[in-house]
């Protein structure tokens, strides 16, 4: 039979059948259809990010918030979490202490990986972006808090600061598919 296509955009002399089985599926009929199933192992299957530039001058040895928080629910329990920051800060010693700034990630109140340290030399100063990385286990699809602290480990005459001349940081989620 003729396939016809009439001027009304109806199309006849298509018949059932005509195509074997398994060749259209739903990678053909939509977008997006790449569904976190068929992703193989080590696809990204969602990613969040966040920034912030709001200053903080260290006034305690204790750790403080910074703006850098993410509200993250997982896809899939078995995944990784693979999260990235990068913060800036600026310490200058003075002719007896280095500056000296601690920062470190929080999934849900833990630390992930190792607090970051990062010094001034004495009687010198310092202004840069610290990187830091760290992976947990997802283990459920449950709501967590995943977020950035910093604070300056003391406070004997040297300076420490987050976000100082307009500095500009940024945390990084990428669930990991298993």
């Amino acid at each position: 039979m003729t396939i016809v296509i009439n001027g009304s955009g109806t199309v006849t002399g298509i018949s059932v059948g005509g195509l074997p089985d398994g060749i259209v599926d739903t990678d053909m009929l939509a977008a997006e259809a790449a569904t976190d199933a068929k992703r193989g192992p080590g696809s990204i299957l969602q990613m969040a990010f966040d920034t912030d530039g709001t200053q903080i001058n260290f006034a305690s040895t204790a750790y403080v918030d910074t703006l850098l928080s993410i509200n993250f629910t997982p896809k899939r329990a078995d995944s990784t979490l693979y999260i990235t920051a990068t913060y800036q800060f600026y310490s200058s010693g003075n002719g007896s202490y280095h500056g000296d700034v601690k920062a470190k990630i929080l999934h849900d109140g833990s630390t992930v990986g190792e607090e970051q340290e990062s010094y001034s030399p004495l009687n010198d100063r310092v202004n840069l972006f610290q990187p830091m990385i760290g992976t947990v286990s997802a283990g459920n699809t449950n709501a967590r808090i995943i977020k950035v602290q910093v604070k300056d480990p003391d406070t004997n005459g040297n300076a420490a600061h987050y976000n100082l001349y307009t500095g500009y940081s940024t945390l990084t989620v990428m669930e990991i598919g298993a």
